[in-house]
This record gives C-alpha cells, sequence and structure tokens, in this order.
C-alpha cells in the first residue's frame, strides 16, 4: 500500500519539478525559427530552382513510411523553400526531389535531425561530385545530380511528346515522306 503512495509522490514531484523547469515550454513544443532547405547541384554546386521537392517528416520511422506528414513543393530561383511550421516542429525529415536523382545512397531511407538542421545546420551526402557547403544553423542542403543543360536540349529534342513547341526536325520526323519547308 505505501509503494503506490510513494510512486505517486515522486511522479508528482516530478511533474512539479518539470512545470517549473518548463514554464516558457509547451508541449508540444513550437519552434518559430524558420527551417531552409536549399537544393544543389552535385557536381558544380549551383542552386536548382523550380524543383517538385516531397517532404516527409514524423515523429519515428513509422510515420516516415507511412508518409503521415508529407507535402510537395517547388523550390524558388534559388533552389530553396521554407519548411512549413508542422513540418519544422517534427523530430525527423526526408527530402524527395521529383524525377531528379539524389547523390546520397538510400535517400528513401534516411532521415534527418530537424532539431540538428535547425541549431548546427546539415549537409545531406554528396557522392556525385565535389560540391560542399558550410553548414548554417536552420539550413539543410540537399545535393542533386543535374544533367548538363545541353543533355537536356537534347532529350527533348528526341522525344516528340516531350511538350515544346515542334521544330523542323520534329516535323520531318513525325511526317516522313512529306517535304515541308520552313523559313
Amino acid at each position: 500500500m505505501i509503494r503506490p503512495l510513494v510512486a505517486h509522490l515522486v511522479a508528482g514531484i516530478a511533474l512539479a519539478a518539470s512545470a517549473v523547469s518548463g514554464v516558457a515550454e509547451s508541449f508540444p513544443v513550437v519552434h518559430n525559427e524558420p527551417v531552409i532547405i536549399r537544393i544543389l547541384g552535385g557536381k558544380d554546386g549551383r542552386p536548382l530552382g523550380r524543383l517538385h521537392l516531397t517532404l516527409i517528416a514524423g515523429y519515428d520511422q513509422n510515420d516516415m513510411r507511412e508518409q503521415l506528414f508529407r507535402e510537395e513543393v517547388l523550390t524558388d530561383e534559388k533552389g530553396q523553400v521554407r519548411l512549413s511550421n508542422q513540418l519544422a516542429n517534427l523530430p525527423w525529415l526526408q527530402v524527395w526531389v521529383g524525377k531528379k536523382s539524389l547523390c546520397q545512397t538510400h535517400p528513401r531511407n534516411t532521415s534527418y535531425s530537424v532539431e540538428l538542421i535547425r541549431h548546427d545546420g546539415l549537409s545531406a551526402p554528396n557522392h556525385c561530385g565535389t560540391a560542399t557547403v558550410e553548414n548554417k544553423p536552420g539550413v539543410f542542403t540537399v545535393f542533386v545530380k543535374n544533367k548538363a543543360a545541353t543533355s537536356a536540349v537534347a532529350n527533348a529534342d528526341a522525344s516528340p511528346d516531350s511538350g515544346t513547341p515542334c521544330n523542323r526536325r520534329q516535323l520531318v520526323f513525325l511526317l516522313p515522306g512529306l517535304a515541308i519547308s520552313l523559313h
């Protein structure tokens, strides 16, 4: 009978002590500092703007796997996006880039500490090249495999359904046997 009473008394004292020491903190903890995600080319370190990102955050790996907290955003011309307040207040983060490969191994299985990003800054591994950055508090840098602009133009010319305006070579390719001269 006395043991449960002592356990309740100790729990009450611990709760009161934590309430006194953390008067300014509420549960869950809300951080107002911004967290920025920066996307850079792995080879040259240039910012990659207008990329589609999928941001996944959670309390543990189950949340990440289930994608309970997920947002889709576009980077600005500087290759940056600000993490929403909801995701910035969760402990773990994953960043996926649409139609591009990340320069790290197993990107969909790697989660990063938002608290570490907030306090020290963090960079994902770069296995694509030699581009590096200095970590800054509140900034998470992700390196992406970026192809040269010339290969992107060559790919656009090769596929007639790419959504780009047709040029003369595409018309000849699409209409073989017809001699069309456009000036």
